[in-house]
């Protein structure tokens, strides 16, 4: 959606949801056109381990209070 707010505006540039649709159908089949794989490296042990150091981190909220 990035790439759409910086090629076709924002929102609010819109005169209606129909035209903001509209410009949004125009950008997904545009990116369509141009799109090409790539190749994914984040590996399941990847994720296993930014998992495992984010559990190791100190909680950044206090603890929730208990319903009673």
């Amino acid at each position: 959606m990035s790439g759409q707010n910086r090629a076709r505006g924002k929102p609010n540039d819109f005169q209606s949801t129909a035209e903001l649709a509209h410009a949004l159908n125009d950008f997904e089949r545009h990116y369509n056109e141009i799109a090409q794989p790539f190749q994914w490296n984040f590996t399941r042990r990847n994720l296993a381990e930014l998992l495992d150091r984010l559990d190791q981190q100190p909680s950044r909220d206090p603890p929730l209070a208990l319903a009673a």
